[in-house]
């Protein structure tokens, strides 16, 4: 067999190989979403859609009050406006059919690296085996079972990674349509997408100029690149401010604007609160205040590197080192490393908040970042490098004690789900006005499989009135409602508990 024979059927082998990993991982992906359950936010997010499709507007409803266009809802149409059709389709809403759109978005991601991205690349499967195994032993991914719930992270990052693909070879107008479309489908992503952009840019376009000392060019090149960068804020723009000024009534343009900003000044406070609160008041006091929330979050972020400190470092130093290695290399996924970098900073010191959920593309990125730069790490030429086998054994050596099969398998276990169904067949013959839940725990999960909107129990007016038509009272808990456990212990001794599944309980006013 002559070399280039030999090298075509094996370049034939890698590809097919890195096909079936891919159809591997879906079915793996299918196979999950059968057993998962409804996700708080999720659910939450969906609502609107679901009153969209019964014909009642895009409006969230809860405790008798309707809210349209709800800026809480934080996954954009992305991911749930393809769900809404779907549902038109099948004449029904189920959760689970936006489970089965994110897993589409998956297949079109594999589909954009293998054709696209790796077309003319080898080490294919290399690529998807890095994947998989940093996947697969991310504990905290398939204990939050953040791979298959229909939120935004996980859309948004792959359109990242495809626009800044995009934007390396040179297609500025679609790589910033996909940026925009990432930013609307998940709005906190600007936090790291703006600086690392800009950084890219100025580096890759801004830079050369300066040295050369054409500071005219610079400066003309600087505001084609700013007018450029507002295509990026259009979707977001449109589906958030325009669309609601067109469809709605003076009336609910008011409740909607209302609306707008307290969510503009809950996020501020959340997302923005740690550095703000120093920032307005900068001294002594406010300082060690801010060391004290950042000293705070270390436990929380050990517990995502398995308790330990040296896998933090390690995993900031590798992060940092491939920032500098791609940067060198001229490979786009220096964009994906420096965003991880940004994304971190703002988790560690500036949102009040450290959740997982936030974390998540500080480590997705990074991981995107890492089956990008893997056909790169094993060329030839590269096999001897000091700086491939730091990238390959820090990476390695991270992930690989996170690995869990036990939190695996607890991610396929269909127990909370059944709960779920349980208690939608229990509630169903109850009256939406008699049924209430607690305050922001107001349980969308069943909401959404009911097409029913509960009541607010900590709103005082709407049990009197319910009390007064002489109508039973019942209150339903989840899992959510454990974060405030003393409190619901307190409310619930008035009740008697009339049934409960796992964590969720249906509780009867006496």
């Amino acid at each position: 067999m002559s070399e280039n024979r030999k090298t075509t059927t094996l370049k034939k082998i890698d590809f097919a190989v890195a096909i079936i990993l891919s159809a591997m991982f879906i079915g793996f992906l299918i196979l999950s979403s059968t057993r998962a359950p409804l996700n708080f936010d999720a659910s939450y997010n969906m609502l609107p859609y679901q009153s969209l499709s019964k014909g009642t507007g895009f409006q969230y409803i809860y405790d008798s009050k309707s809210v349209p266009f709800n800026p809480a809802v934080t996954t954009g149409p992305e991911l749930y406006l393809p769900t809404l059709m779907i549902w038109k389709l099948i004449g029904h809403t189920d959760y689970f059919v936006a489970t089965y759109v994110l897993i589409a978005y998956y297949a079109m991601f594999f589909a954009f690296l293998l054709f696209y991205v790796l077309k003319e690349k080898p080490y294919k499967t290399l690529s998807l085996l890095f994947f998989l195994i940093l996947i697969f032993s991310n504990k905290q991914l398939f204990d939050n079972r953040s791979l298959i719930d229909p939120l935004g992270e996980i859309v948004s990052s792959f359109m990242v990674f495809a626009g800044a693909y995009l934007l390396y070879k040179k297609k500025t107008i679609p790589s910033f349509i996909l940026f925009g479309l990432a930013l609307d489908t998940k709005a906190n992503i600007i936090i790291a997408l703006l600086p690392a952009l800009a950084i890219y840019i100025f580096l890759e376009y801004l830079w050369p100029i300066i040295k050369e000392k054409e500071y005219q060019t610079a400066a003309k090149t600087s505001l084609r690149w700013i007018f450029l960068s507002l295509i990026i804020f259009t979707p977001s723009l449109f589906t958030t401010r325009v669309l609601p000024e067109l469809t709605l009534n003076t009336k609910e343009k008011i409740i909607f604007h209302e609306a707008q900003q307290d969510w503009n000044n809950h996020r501020n406070d959340r997302g923005l609160g740690q550095l703000t609160t120093f920032l307005k008041h900068p001294n002594r006091h406010t300082l060690k205040t801010f060391w004290n929330q950042t000293a705070a979050k270390i436990p929380t972020l050990k517990s995502y590197f398995n308790g330990s400190l040296f896998l933090i470092i390690l995993f900031y130093t590798s992060l940092l080192f491939l920032i500098s290695y791609t940067f060198r290399k001229k490979h786009f996924s220096f964009l994906l490393f420096v965003f991880s970098f940004f994304f971190s900073l703002w988790w560690l010191f500036v949102t009040t908040d450290a959740w997982w959920r936030y974390f998540l593309l500080v480590e997705w990125m990074y991981i995107l970042g890492i089956v990008a730069i893997a056909p790169m790490l094993f060329r030839k030429q590269n096999l001897r490098n000091p700086s491939s086998l730091f990238i390959f054994l820090s990476f390695l050596i991270v992930f690989l004690p996170q690995f869990s099969t036990a939190s695996i398998n607890r991610s396929l276990d269909p127990s909370e789900k059944n709960y779920f169904t349980q208690m939608q067949k229990l509630i169903e013959p109850i009256d939406q006005n008699n049924l209430f839940t607690y305050g922001w725990f107001q349980c969308p999960q069943l909401m959404l499989q009911t097409g029913k909107r509960f009541q607010d129990y900590t709103d005082q007016g709407s049990v009197k009135e319910a009390s007064q038509e002489g109508e039973p009272i019942y209150l339903l808990t989840a899992i959510e409602n454990t974060i405030v456990q003393p409190e619901m212990d307190e409310v619930l001794k008035s009740f008697d508990l009339v049934k409960a599944f796992g964590y969720n309980g249906l509780y009867k006013l006496r």
